[in-house]
């Protein structure tokens, strides 16, 4: 398909994105600085991982966030990046007092 215009495509691409499951609930930074774009990615993890299984419905700290971006910096390539947030390589130190009392009271 070819387009004409940014617009046609970014309509097209939005489309598809809706068509497999992505919807906008969170809004759409617009120019975004990196801090907003990490703040954004935090909230995004503590949807993605807030059961009681991984965060227990604490959200991440400045030093966990930190931790992960460490992680990503040292990853071979996106794929072990990936591999890493899904909870399938690697680990971070648990900072917050209040998960690890909910965990072992």
């Amino acid at each position: 398909m070819i387009f004409e215009t940014e617009k046609q495509f970014e309509k097209a691409l939005v489309g598809n994105l809706e068509k497999f499951g992505w919807n906008d609930n969170g809004g759409v930074l617009e120019h975004p600085t990196e801090q907003d774009l990490l703040d954004n990615w935090v909230r995004i993890l503590f949807e993605s991982n807030g059961k009681i299984d991984c965060l227990n419905g604490c959200p991440l700290t400045h030093g966990e966030m930190q931790q992960i971006l460490e992680q990503d910096h040292r990853a071979a390539g996106a794929h072990e990046a990936q591999r890493f947030h899904q909870c399938k390589l690697g680990q971070i130190k648990v900072l917050k007092k209040s998960l690890l009392e909910k965990m072992f009271v």
